[in-house]
């Protein structure tokens, strides 16, 4: 009889023994799967963004650098501008274009690329790139993010301004031409490239960007951080 007594005894602590077990390991197990879900749902880092997204690398010489001393080749770009439109210094300065491909600007080929001298001297540069529709407005508020120390452009504008250090910036978009033109003769709009948000969805785009020396125009510094 007591023989009897310790094997039921003994079956007992091994089958408690077991049920300790594989509850430890269920506790475990509930433990860790919370902390993997939340790791699965981190979201992953934005990707970088593209080095033409840097301004600095439109600046191909000094601003002041005096067109003979220009350490590339240039050729000069005849421009037409509309005299009703155009500023008196915009129409004393002599523009040109390097020989070559021209430096890209938001990951993207400029359409136009343009340093202009006035007296001889360099204090304006010119850059435009084509964007697709619904792509300009994404754009332009990621390199304004970059370009204004990650503080937000106005919302809904077209563009942003600023300067760093002795050079100022200035970045809108503008519907392209072809658009504004087709408006014009439809007669559905005065053929005007402001544009606005809304077009830029539908509709393609250019995105410009402006830089001169800040003793032309008074205009905000990007914010230091």
């Amino acid at each position: 009889m007591t023989r009897s007594r310790d094997r039921v005894a003994l079956r007992n602590a091994v089958a408690l023994l077991a049920l300790c077990v594989l509850a430890a390991c269920a506790g475990q197990h509930s433990s860790k799967t919370p902390a993997a879900t939340g790791q699965a749902a981190t979201a992953p880092a934005a990707a970088p963004l593209d080095a033409s997204y840097d301004w600095h690398r439109l600046v191909l010489m000094p601003f002041g650098t005096l067109l003979k001393s220009s350490p590339m080749a240039l050729h000069e770009v005849l421009l037409f501008h509309d005299d009703s439109h155009a500023t008196t210094s915009e129409l004393g300065k002599d523009c040109y274009t390097v020989d070559g491909k021209p430096p890209r600007l938001v990951d993207h080929e400029t359409n136009e690329f343009l340093l202009c001298f006035s007296h001889d001297r360099l204090d304006r540069i010119e850059a435009s790139v084509s964007m697709k529709a619904g792509e300009g407005p994404g754009v332009l508020a990621r390199a304004c993010s970059l370009w204004l120390k990650n503080s937000a452009p106005p919302a809904g504008g077209n563009g942003c301004e600023g300067r760093e250090g002795d050079v100022a910036f200035s970045a809108h978009l503008t519907r392209a031409s072809s658009e504004a033109n087709a408006d014009a003769a439809a007669g559905t709009g005065a053929g005007s490239v402001a544009g606005t948000v809304a077009d830029f969805q539908t509709q393609p785009s250019i995105l410009s960007l402006v830089l001169s020396q800040t003793a032309e125009r008074g205009v905000s510094p990007a914010p230091e951080h």
